[in-house]
């Protein structure tokens, strides 16, 4: 009997290194990489800008219009863990035919798997693998957020595709936007060819075979947010 005992503990503690080996295996990439070429803009925030202040930037009515409950429930995190994440960049991405998701790329230097858990609702599936990697369900109020993370970089979208999206770019299961260099903080990209997935959505169904494939071609441009004159 306690050898049976010792036989099952040595198997879970195989299963738990070659795990863990798997998750320290992936390469470890600038931030840009986990940008799925889906994507249609990337807003780069100023350096002073995270999710507490965010409210206050001259775009702020731009991401309410795009989705504002995000930007809401992930400023409604412990100050103790929004002030340890730095927060690089929203992406816009098409999670569907009909809706667009951010997808909000940080860096932090904690761990989402020591306060996830604080999020998870009781009897459910709060978190599941994707690639040797864990996407959590982080339950803020009524909205749910998906978490993850690889090396420092968190991700949290409303998209579960958006999420499994970045993870794959990073991985090299699927092409990256392609930036040659990170953005500078305070710039607003375009991503020109593939504006047809973003546009789609506001045509009407019939229309949409003629819209698909019309920005082939065109390359990524670039303009910086600058404060207004007022003063």
């Amino acid at each position: 009997m306690p050898l049976k005992q010792r036989s099952i503990g040595e198997i879970i503690t195989f299963f738990f290194i070659v795990s863990f080996l798997g998750c320290s295996s992936i390469q470890e990439k600038n931030w840009i990489d986990l940008i799925p070429a889906e994507s249609s803009f990337i807003i780069v925030p100023k350096a002073d800008v995270n999710f507490q202040n965010i409210g206050n930037v001259e775009y702020a009515s731009i991401l309410d219009d795009l989705t504002p409950s995000a930007v809401l429930q992930l400023a409604t995190l412990p100050d103790s863990i929004l002030q340890s994440i730095d927060l690089k960049a929203m992406v816009l991405y098409p999670a569907s035919s009909t809706k667009s998701e951010f997808i909000w790329l940080t860096e932090a230097e904690g761990n989402l798997d020591d306060f996830a858990y604080n999020y998870y609702e009781p009897f459910e599936q709060n978190y599941y693998s994707f690639n040797s990697l864990t996407i959590h369900k982080i339950h803020l109020n009524d909205y749910l957020i998906y978490g993850a993370q690889v090396h420092n970089w968190l991700i949290f979208s409303e998209s579960s595709l958006a999420v499994e999206s970045t993870l794959r770019s990073y991985l090299g299961m699927a092409d990256p936007v392609g930036l040659l260099n990170e953005p500078s903080p305070g710039q607003l990209i375009v991503n020109s060819g593939k504006l047809d997935a973003w546009t789609q959505q506001f045509i009407a169904v019939g229309y949409r075979p003629n819209v698909m494939g019309s920005t082939d071609g065109f390359t990524p441009s670039s303009m910086r947010f600058e404060p207004s004159e007022e003063e």
